[in-house]
């Protein structure tokens, strides 16, 4: 039998770093080893939001062809409004003009170039992974140009996210009929949490049986050295934020927090240091006095220096929307592999929470509850200090989010379009995978 052919269409991948590529790295890899004849249509790395990590580049399996679409520079005429000191208004142009997301300058070139890619070589289906939204249109384009199944990744909401404003009344209903052409024309469409599945079959019940959902997860040789018990040394507690911060995410009631409880002495002067990193940090970030010298903003740091940060990390701390409830960063399932105290700075009832409630670890604060904020950060301080080990995630629970497995069920996902058989039938969102009842991660007990 001759191997099957995919092509996977995503805006994210290596060699750019960040967040949204492992979820792909991990499915490559699996259909390659499976036997799959896999090529990947992307875009070149962006220094500002998406730097290179020669991590991931390793991670991609030797000889796959991975071919660079270079996107249209779409909106320099509105970059004329920045340079004449309107900053603002170019904003808020370049969202009005967005639709359907930011890349949409990176659609036509794609198209192009995937077209040449499958007169090259047919494939059997196309796999096609967002954000960006404008990869999904690109997958879309081209399986209705070649006929062939297609499968579509959401790992955020396209309308209904509230990190991506959309600018009037006319965008929202415009978006929304795009999402329900790109839905009807999917083979399959594959959310990463089940709140997110269950919210499609809210707003297109006639299209839920296209849908399913598997989850983010952790690959434990992503967490190298990390993962290894170490010996708490003495010192601080070190507090370890990672990842972007965009649109509604906002640090300041965090900082505000910690710097009231070392203000209050609920914290020790000496008690804690506060790492940062990610995309979007800034060294004019705005910190309250009481924290100079206590906080190391590092922006953007490779795969291997994250370890390190995590390896050395006793509380990790992570801040989202608060009205966004149905994504779970890839990131979580990261901080629960790892068995250090969790504190999510976000929305009490959504689907952080309740993964963090079923792992039986962590805790949830909202951004707008400052005296909260303050007990979690000293309590967990306090902790620390005194040698308190943290609770830890059961290794059952943490074998079901394994990536090896998770990818295995994408995988069946794209057999199942190609062979077009029968959709799962329209009802309750897909649960997450079961336990295994054999936990073979190399965690730490």
């Amino acid at each position: 039998m001759s191997a099957r052919r995919v092509l996977v269409v995503a805006s994210h991948f290596p060699p750019a770093g960040g967040g949204g590529i492992q979820r792909t790295v991990a499915l490559v890899r699996r259909l390659c080893e499976q036997g799959w004849d896999v090529r990947v249509l992307t875009r070149p790395a962006d220094r500002q939001f998406l730097p290179e990590d020669g991590y991931f580049a390793s991670r991609v399996p030797a000889g796959i062809e991975v071919r660079s679409a270079r996107p249209w520079r779409w909106n320099l005429p509105l970059r004329l409004l920045g340079r004449a000191g309107l900053p603002s208004l170019e904003a808020a142009a370049t969202r009005f003009f967005s639709v359907p997301d930011d890349h949409i300058g990176w659609i036509p070139p794609a198209a192009r170039e995937g077209t040449a890619l499958l007169r090259e070589r047919a494939a059997d289906a196309i796999y096609a992974t967002a954000p960006k939204h404008a990869g999904h249109w690109v997958g879309r384009i081209l399986a209705r140009r070649f006929s062939l199944p297609l499968v579509l990744d959401f790992r955020d909401d396209f309308v209904g996210n509230p990190m991506v404003p959309i600018p009037t009344p006319l965008h929202r209903r415009l978006m929304l009929r795009l999402e329900r052409r790109l839905l009807s024309g999917a083979d399959r469409a594959v959310f990463n949490t089940p709140a997110m599945e269950e919210d499609y079959h809210a707003r297109y019940p006639d299209l839920a049986s296209r849908f399913t959902n598997v989850p983010n997860g952790f690959e434990p040789a992503d967490l190298g050295e990390a993962l290894a018990p170490v010996a708490r040394r003495a010192g601080p507690c070190r507090i370890l934020a990672s990842g972007s911060i965009y649109g509604a995410r906002d640090l300041a009631p965090i900082l505000r927090a910690l710097a009231e409880a070392l203000r209050a002495g609920t914290i020790p002067a000496d008690g804690v240091r506060l790492d940062l990193c990610g995309v979007h940090w800034t060294n004019d970030l705005p910190l309250p006095a009481a924290l100079a010298g206590l906080v190391r903003i590092h922006g953007f740091v490779p795969r291997d220096h994250l370890l390190r940060l995590y390896r050395d990390a006793d509380l990790l701390l992570s801040c989202e929307d608060p009205v966004r409830t149905t994504a779970v960063p890839g990131k979580i399932y990261e901080h629960l592999a790892l068995g250090r105290r969790i504190l999510f700075v976000g929305a009490p009832r959504g689907a952080v929470t309740d993964l963090l409630r079923e792992a039986g670890v962590g805790e949830t604060v909202h951004p707008a509850d400052a005296e909260g904020l303050r007990r979690s950060l000293a309590a967990a301080a306090c902790e620390v200090l005194r040698g308190t080990p943290p609770e830890r995630a059961p290794l059952a629970f943490l074998e079901r989010y394994r990536r090896a497995a998770l990818s295995e069920r994408l995988e069946g996902i794209l057999l199942e379009a190609i062979r077009g058989r029968a959709p799962v039938s329209a009802g309750p969102p897909t649960p997450p995978p079961g336990a295994s009842s054999a936990p073979t991660l190399p965690i730490p007990a």
